[in-house]
């Protein structure tokens, strides 16, 4: 007897969830049949990721895929980019002439459902494409859950009352890249009043007060972690000192280095994370399996650089 077929609607419903969980499958699934390709054909570009426009700049980073998400965004209608992008990362390290602007600026105004955004130079120096491509996000009708950018940079007029605007209302991560302490303390006003930031990171040492003003009373009422990150710290020198010479003994703080240019808005299908590693670690600090003045996580994602922190006596003591 020949099996009952799903309703369409179900049907659908099912092969979106196994795209959405499983990434890696979507193509074998779109060849299922015409119906399949049409609904999962949107998850391609789940996420965009947008570097210089000409593989003659030596961009490590330069993907042809990009090129694709330019022709869909002038060939499909505007749902097919609002149905798809979910993750956006932008990095203005290499060249963008003004073509790549224009047609990125067009495209985004399409991207109406992304919930995480990362602009950045990917170096130390930041870029003025941060002012302009930001502003060219479709801010009016987004909610961002994760943002890692520069700032100031992406937004020079920013004030705390921006902070309840609908882009920023449900924002959970954020991650500053701005590298200056004295940049830091002009976004604090903002930070503490996003109502629902629950995760933060700076990629730059800071004092006690402006540690105050975003850990102590009057602060992110919501923040679980707050992560002091060095961006290329080679042998991690920097940010040990930072660990070393912490003024501030709040148990939420931790300091690693990273090298993923897109640690603040990586996908949890990619492991590990910066968010999840420190939020272990933590974790292993209130178990009593870290010491509690021990606020170095060290490199995240790479396991035999990670263990710097020293462990207590809890199992040798509880096994003996």
């Amino acid at each position: 007897m020949q099996s009952a077929l799903l309703p369409l609607d179900l049907e659908r419903e099912v092969l979106e969830i196994a795209a959405e969980r499983q990434p890696s499958t979507v193509l074998k699934l779109m060849l299922l049949c015409r119906r399949t390709h049409t609904w999962l054909e949107p998850f391609l570009y789940r996420t965009v990721s947008l570097h210089s426009n000409d593989p003659q700049d030596n961009d490590p980073e330069y993907d042809p895929a990009q090129d694709a998400f330019y022709r869909v965004a002038s060939s499909k209608p505007p749902s097919f980019l609002a149905r798809g992008v979910r993750v956006l990362l932008m990095n203005f390290a290499y060249r963008w002439d003004e073509d790549k602007i224009k047609r990125t600026s067009e495209a985004l105004l399409r991207c109406t459902n992304i919930s995480r955004v990362l602009l950045t130079s990917h170096r130390r120096l930041g870029s003025p494409l941060n002012t302009i491509m930001f502003r060219a996000l479709p801010l009016s009708v987004l909610t961002l859950r994760r943002l890692s950018t520069f700032m100031l940079e992406s937004m020079p007029d920013l004030v705390a009352e921006q902070a309840l605007a609908p882009p920023f209302r449900f924002l959970t991560h954020l991650y500053a890249l701005d590298r200056e302490p004295d940049a830091v303390r002009r976004l604090v006003p903002f930070v503490v009043k996003l109502p629902a930031l629950t995760h933060f990171a700076v990629s730059t040492d800071l004092p006690a007060d402006i540690l105050e003003d975003v850990l102590g009373k009057g602060g992110c009422p919501h923040l679980i972690l707050f992560v002091l990150l060095s961006y290329w710290d080679r042998n991690g020198i920097k940010a040990r000192r930072w660990a070393e010479e912490l003024p501030s003994t709040d148990p939420r703080v931790v300091v690693a280095i990273t090298y993923e240019w897109d640690a603040g808005v990586a996908e949890e299908t990619r492991t590990p994370t910066l968010w999840q590693e420190a939020e272990d670690f933590l974790q292993k600090k209130a178990l009593g399996l870290i010491e509690k003045d021990c606020f170095w996580l060290g490199d995240y994602a790479n396991a035999s650089n990670q263990m710097g922190y020293a462990a207590t006596s809890y199992y040798t003591d509880s096994n003996s």
